[in-house]
């Protein structure tokens, strides 16, 4: 199901309900771009966390999908509601964010039919959760400070002086000579109201700018009026309603105004509400980057240190599965049941869909996807990676419970799938992955740029001491010393060969390398 502006207040509930009713929820999101910088981001679990970290603060989420899986225990049957939900961020004459799009990314979401049209006028509105805590705290505050400052012995003037301190004054000369004159008609309008016993004035124009003047002009010189204005008429025409008020009256309004605000306020968040204190299972497929674009966009930023960055991707999502960190670590001859081409999304699906168990169905009102093939797609792409999740659980161990308290559970949970690193997963929960030692690894850069593996080898041989070299460009490499013990030799016979061949190159401790490469990215 599209999930756009225009039914997201229909279904924002029924979407909330859905997750927390579920028993787990899969998800996948499309994204503006994927990586902002390349350098060596997949030399070490910390590069691959600062490269998605930057990426993450560049690029933005275009759809998210959501499905939930429910289960019917009474006849041990499955099913799902896939949400296509297009996210655009919200903006404001205040904000003059800026969004980023990687052309390579683009033509990749023109190739597989995305509705650009769509996401700009339709998109669902966000702001992180992160942003909204910060408003509706400023909100809170305000009210607050407005209550004492109403305590004190104040004249109305003073009051909107203090509500309004920094209300720009515009001078009459920015107005022009028609403006001028229905200024003048306005003016007098409202000045002969004042003088009489009516309640309540309205009146209407046409100019914008000139709604911007009459805007500032009551603020600043009648404060003792409360007013609205409102465009009507398919926007051609602006209403102003204009009612005289006690000092009591225009007190309790401001502070009515101000809880109207702060009761409103979760519309800001719009899909960033989904993921408010979300305490479910949570789903993807190589779901690394998604799950920085979840956290990024509808939470927070992430801190720059690893360790740290890990602890709060649990505090938001403590039950993370990667579905091809599954396909990746089980036992190959299990999964050979399923006839497993590859661990792409795609491939899995077609692979998984001869296996009758479990039964998964699609609920009323979702059935757009039964008889259509929407790759790449969020929506589609989330309901395809539970239904994966479903059918390699079932292969790997048959009727399955599902509970993430479960040993066969455990063996996944919180661990996310890495590609083309020297570490082939992140573990959320442990740091032993990260725990190495870096002394007897070495970059070497400024290399002749027709080097291979042979000239690497031939170069930098030693008797007896086996390196490992890996190319980061056509004239960088780094290389490891298979034995800690034997850096001192390899140091040492570097040296000498670099000076008695006044060879070029440059060599220093991979740490060292890797140190600049996150600040690089920092």
């Amino acid at each position: 199901m599209n999930i756009t502006e225009d039914n997201w207040y229909q279904y924002k509930d029924q979407i909330i309900t859905d997750i927390q009713e579920s028993e787990f929820v899969a998800v996948d999101t499309e994204m503006t771009g994927l990586h902002y910088k390349s350098l060596g981001r997949f030399l070490s679990q910390e590069m691959v966390y600062a490269s998605h970290r930057l990426s993450t603060s560049k690029f933005s989420v275009t759809q998210l999908g959501v499905c939930p899986f429910f289960l019917d225990k009474k006849t041990n049957t499955w099913s799902c509601k896939p949400y296509n939900i297009y996210c655009f961020p919200s903006h404001s004459a205040q904000d003059r964010s800026i969004l980023s799009f990687e052309v390579g990314s683009y033509a990749f979401l023109s190739k597989h039919n995305f509705d650009f049209n769509t996401w700009i006028k339709k998109g669902v509105h966000f702001q992180s959760i992160d942003k909204w805590n910060k408003k509706t705290q400023s909100i809170r505050e305000e009210i607050k400070e407005l209550k004492e400052k109403f305590k004190k012995d104040i004249n109305i003037k003073e009051i909107a002086f203090a509500l309004n301190p920094r209300r720009q004054y515009i001078p009459i000369e920015r107005l022009n000579e028609e403006q001028k004159k229905e200024f003048e008609r306005v003016n007098k309008l409202v000045t002969e109201w004042l003088k009489n016993e009516e309640k309540d004035l309205e009146f209407t124009i046409k100019d914008r700018f000139l709604r911007w003047f009459l805007i500032n002009h009551f603020y600043r010189t009648i404060p003792e009026i409360y007013f609205q204005n409102n465009y009507i008429e398919n926007n051609t025409l602006i209403k102003f309603e204009l009612r005289k008020v006690t000092e009591e009256e225009f007190k309790e309004i401001q502070i009515k105004s101000l809880e109207r605000r702060l009761e409103q306020s979760k519309d800001m968040l719009g899909v960033s509400e989904l993921f408010l204190n979300f305490n479910k299972i949570l789903v993807g497929h190589n779901c690394f980057l998604d799950v920085f674009h979840l956290i990024s966009s509808f939470v927070g930023p992430l801190p720059k240190d690893f360790s740290e960055g890990k602890k709060k991707m649990l505090e938001i999502f403590p039950n993370i599965f990667d579905t091809k960190l599954i396909t990746e670590i089980t036992d190959q001859s299990i999964l050979g049941k399923i006839g497993k081409n590859s661990t792409g999304l795609g491939t899995l699906f077609t692979d998984t869909q001869d296996h009758e168990l479990p039964k998964i169905k699609f609920e009323e009102e979702f059935t757009s996807y039964v008889s259509s093939n929407s790759c790449h797609e969020a929506g589609y792409d989330a309901y395809m990676t539970g239904f994966i999740l479903l059918k390699l659980l079932q292969v790997i161990k048959p009727n399955f419970n599902f509970n993430i308290k479960e040993e066969l559970l455990l063996e996944y949970k919180n661990t996310i799938n890495l590609i083309n690193c020297d570490y082939k997963l992140i573990n959320l929960e442990s740091d032993e992955e990260v725990i190495r030692n870096l002394d007897a690894k070495f970059h070497i850069s400024n290399l002749p740029r027709n080097w291979r593996n042979k000239d690497i080898r031939k170069e930098f041989q030693i008797q007896g001491i086996h390196t490992k070299p890996r190319f980061l460009s056509k004239n960088s490499v780094i290389l490891t010393i298979a034995k800690e013990k034997d850096k001192n030799i390899f140091i040492e016979n570097f040296i000498k060969k670099k000076n008695n061949q006044n060879a070029t190159y440059v060599i220093k401790y991979f740490k060292s390398y890797l140190q600049e490469c996150i600040d690089f990215f920092n």
